[in-house]
């Protein structure tokens, strides 16, 4: 774990779920999935505990991220 804090500037825990998070940023703004669907892709439990997720890292519910990314 020192190690690789050493080397990623972070812990193993927080860099698996900053890239789960990054993952459903990119399903939900280049895909149609559900965000069921994409929750279960990108490795979460559950999509309410997505949705939390995406809402922290983001300021945006995944339909709001979604919508977002369609208008521009």
């Amino acid at each position: 774990m020192r190690l690789f804090r050493d080397h990623m500037q972070t812990t193993p825990m927080r860099y698996l779920w900053d890239r789960r998070i990054t993952l459903g940023i990119e399903l939900l703004t280049n895909t149609g999935l559900t965000v069921a669907a994409v929750a279960e892709r990108s490795g979460f439990k559950t999509s309410f505990h997505f949705a939390r997720r995406i809402r922290e890292a983001t300021g945006l519910t995944p339909t709001e991220l979604r919508t977002s990314k369609w208008q521009q």
